[in-house]
């Protein structure tokens, strides 16, 4: 199955980045020009949920040298694909096939993390130093965020609810 996801305008809205999922599985993230023409693929390693940098258009994307064994990592490619720049080993507690954003300066990538039960928002600097936390959740889920261009950080968050029951039948 083919599909196509999570588009990005580029700083100048020339054109989409967006992640595609190609005819053998793979995923690869996609730029297209708005005023039409074809489609050119930016990665060849496992990458999916682009987001562009505010600051100099770079890529930060999830990313995975193994399609066997998913081992995820946050990865910033150039404008034009190719390699990565650099990548950030992450917790394993880390939600990875989740969205991720540049912060409003472009001198970190946000990210939700899920350690202790709870998910919170999590800042990997690009520079290289520790990843932080910006909120301290003790309980429920994120499921989206964003930031405004201002530095305003928007988040929904709640709880999943599920029940298990289980059914035997009794033996005479």
């Amino acid at each position: 199955m083919q599909d196509s996801n999570w588009p990005q305008f580029t700083a100048d809205s020339s054109a989409l980045v967006f992640h595609h999922t190609g005819a053998n599985g793979m995923w690869n993230i996609w730029k297209v020009p708005v005023a039409g023409g074809p489609a050119v693929q930016l990665t060849r390693s496992l990458t999916t949920h682009p987001t562009l940098s505010p600051k100099d258009g770079t890529i930060a994307c999830w990313y995975s040298t193994s399609i066997e064994k998913p081992n995820w990592k946050l990865a910033v490619f150039p404008p034009e694909g190719g390699e990565p720049i650099r990548t950030y080993a992450l917790a394993s507690t880390v939600v990875p096939d989740s969205n991720i954003r540049w912060s409003p300066s472009g001198s970190g990538i946000t990210f939700l993390d899920g350690r202790g039960g709870a998910s919170n928002i999590w800042l990997q600097p690009v520079d290289g130093s520790p990843a932080r936390p910006l909120t301290s959740f003790t309980s429920g889920q994120i499921y989206s965020f964003d930031w405004s261009r201002d530095g305003r950080l928007i988040y929904s968050r709640g709880m999943s609810v599920s029940d298990v029951v289980l059914i035997r039948q009794r033996s005479k």
